[in-house]
């Protein structure tokens, strides 16, 4: 976690975190559209994800909750991030917490949404991707930060087919 000091924490934890955060959303979606019993544990689960999720969300829209370190992130740590943050509120929307028990509205899988197309949209439009479609960190990175894009993109699409989005804040994310 970026906030926690190395070895367990550090300035680029970021990058694993929205691994793990895409990857317990796909786990946990997967359970619940299977059906599976998971005999209750849903409410624990979801609160362990809105945890981490609404962590990374603080710190990067609050950099001071991790020392600032988020200032320096570019490139595939911000797509990467926000696309786990979108991912992860589309599976938790439905288990988002009341607005009086999330005073800084970290919590809330909507603000995840909106700020994590942001960074993907900022990051893949403006930084990222060149007019030619080369990649400007080459194609290890672009294979790294392609992991984490094919799940947000197959989300989307799925979710809002060819159409935009806008944000809260009236940003159109096409």
């Amino acid at each position: 976690r970026l906030a926690v000091p190395p070895p367990l924490g550090g300035w680029d934890r970021d990058i694993d975190t929205a691994g793990e955060i895409l990857q317990w959303s796909g786990a946990f979606d997967t359970l619940l559209g299977a059906g599976y019993d998971i005999a209750g544990s849903d409410i624990t689960i979801a609160n362990r994800l809105i945890d981490v999720t609404s962590e990374l969300y603080r710190n990067y829209t609050n950099p001071a909750t991790a020392g600032g370190v988020v200032n320096l992130h570019q490139n595939n740590h911000r797509s990467k991030s926000g696309a786990a943050m979108a991912t992860a509120a589309v599976v938790l929307a439905e288990y988002a917490p009341d607005p009086a028990d999330d005073p800084d509205g970290s919590r809330d899988p909507l603000k995840w949404w909106d700020y994590g197309t942001t960074q993907v949209d900022e990051t893949l439009r403006y930084i990222l991707v060149a007019g030619d479609g080369a990649y400007s960190e080459g194609t290890h990175y672009q294979r790294f930060t392609t992991e984490t894009m094919a799940p947000f993109f197959g989300m989307w699409d799925r979710i809002l087919g060819g159409a935009s989005w806008t944000t809260a804040d009236g940003r159109v994310i096409p």
